[in-house]
């Protein structure tokens, strides 16, 4: 399921939430955004993190039921190393 985008002759964008995390892991915020494809999704997802590190510890990326991209405190996708991407 996705939106049309009326500017791209028909190309389908998937809908994704952005999960922001403090230092427990738990849900502090939430961002909802579009874009074309998980990698486009995970490069938003790091640098809107990356505008807001100072207030939150992690995020989650998520389409519906599915979790694309986790960097929460302490794992091996901490939110340093996906600034790297």
């Amino acid at each position: 399921m996705g939106l049309v985008n009326p500017e791209a002759k028909g190309d389908v964008l998937s809908e994704y939430r952005l999960f922001f995390l403090d230092e427990k892991g738990a849900i502090e915020a939430r961002q909802e955004l579009t874009a074309e494809n998980d990698q486009t999704a995970i490069a938003l997802s790091t640098i809107v993190f990356e505008a807001c590190s100072e207030v939150y510890s992690g995020f989650e990326l998520w389409s519906f039921d599915r979790r694309v991209m986790a960097a929460t405190p302490g794992s091996a996708n901490s939110p340093a190393s996906c600034s790297r991407m």
